[in-house]
């Protein structure tokens, strides 16, 4: 089969509001940064690090936000996140003593406590430091980092103010430089909000490119996958196929019966008194992590998900070559990236990371890249391969 000279790529966007204050350290708002980096940015971190040492072909990029990369560089907060993880190893051990007369329960029990035993491993590999690890990722080329704007706000609603738009664009940009000593050259949109205005503003920071949805009022080729402006500003336009087979509450992978259902959480289902050792600080009910339900009300059975993730990852990579072939009346390369939230991939979807590590095996062969596969790079990459 002759495949396009296109391209994909992963785009996911990390951002948790502001969890700095003292009221937030003992109050819920840390607890979820912590499942965060427990479920999503070190299991993704794998991934990625995975990806780049055995020369495995997925190219992602990740937009980092400012008050993210805050709390990430904070040691008193990194410091809780060891005490978190020991929690959960406690609280693991103590659930397959509780369980010990239910074997599947016991089972998956016993799964979080070597989960979130090579969790703690992996946070001392890297000294606690995660930001390090994607500065050598974003080295490799198998990661691009972009910025977002500071504070997550929606740029339209601020343009008739344009010294505060630009300084939300400009802020964003610094903490990127700031961390990873790079001017990120992308840049993503909260909620992908648009207007023609921010064009210029983005332009005059030094964006190169952006990742827009494609809905007919942002240009004349919205159907394409990608197209610039007159003003020279490289547009991306989210795949909305491959979105939907991931972001779709209802028919998307994650929505499988067989998957670990996300709200059915223990710290609903036990009592106060016994969870409080476990979650000093910790209001109740909260949730603690462990969840030994699926979505179809049976008890979670991690090696039933895994085969699923399997047979979902080998669905996404045959679907993703047809889709190299259409790109309207363009005879452009068509580049699809599929655009989502970071913390989709383990934290909503316990199984996401294992399932990008899985697509990733199709693409290659005996640990190299695949030949006869579509071909995966980021947006600068690929931009200036035209």
């Amino acid at each position: 089969m002759l495949l396009s000279k296109g391209a994909h790529c992963f785009l996911l966007h990390a951002h948790l509001p502001w969890f700095r204050d003292q009221q937030a350290l003992n109050d819920y708002g840390i607890w979820w940064f912590y499942e965060c980096l427990a479920e999503s940015y070190l299991p993704l971190t794998n991934v990625f690090s995975g990806i780049s040492n055995n020369q495995y072909e997925l190219k992602f990029i990740l937009s980092c936000s400012a008050p993210l990369l805050s709390m990430l560089s904070s040691q008193e907060i990194c410091d809780g996140f060891e005490r978190y993880l020991k929690s959960r190893i406690k609280l693991a051990k103590s659930e397959a003593i509780r369980n010990y007369y239910s074997k599947h329960e016991k089972a998956v029990c016993e799964h979080y406590q070597k989960y979130y035993s090579n969790i703690l491993d992996n946070w001392y590999e890297l000294n606690g430091d995660l930001i390090s690890e994607w500065r050598k990722l974003s080295r490799k080329g198998h990661v691009e980092i972009i910025a977002t704007s500071v504070s997550h706000s929606i740029l339209p609603f601020l343009l008739d103010e344009s010294q505060h738009l630009n300084n939300h664009i400009r802020l964003g940009q610094d903490a990127i430089q700031r961390c990873f000593g790079i001017r990120p050259k992308g840049f993503w949109l909260p909620e992908c909000a648009w207007d023609l205005q921010l064009e210029n503003h983005l332009i005059a920071n030094g964006v190169e490119w952006v990742v827009l949805e494609p809905e007919p009022g942002i240009h004349k080729d919205f159907r394409q996958s990608h197209f610039a402006t007159d003003s020279g500003l490289n547009v991306v336009l989210r795949h909305q196929d491959g979105a939907r087979l991931i972001w779709d509450s209802q028919r998307g992978y994650p929505a499988d019966s067989i998957y670990r259902d996300f709200h059915r959480d223990i710290g609903f289902e036990c009592d106060h008194s016994y969870l409080s050792s476990f979650t000093p600080g910790q209001r109740t009910p909260e949730y603690t992590g462990i969840k030994l339900t699926s979505i179809d009300g049976n008890t979670y059975k991690p090696n039933f998900a895994t085969e699923r993730v399997k047979e979902h990852a080998s669905d996404f990579f045959h679907k993703s070559n047809s889709w190299l072939g259409f790109q309207g009346d363009s005879d452009k390369d068509p580049f699809n990236v599929f655009a989502f939230d970071a913390e989709l991939f383990g934290h909503w979807w316990f199984e996401g990371p294992e399932f990008l590590r899985s697509l990733n095996k199709l693409f290659t062969k005996n640990g190299m890249v695949n030949q006869s596969a579509p071909k995966w790079m980021t947006p600068t990459q690929f931009f200036q391969s035209q």
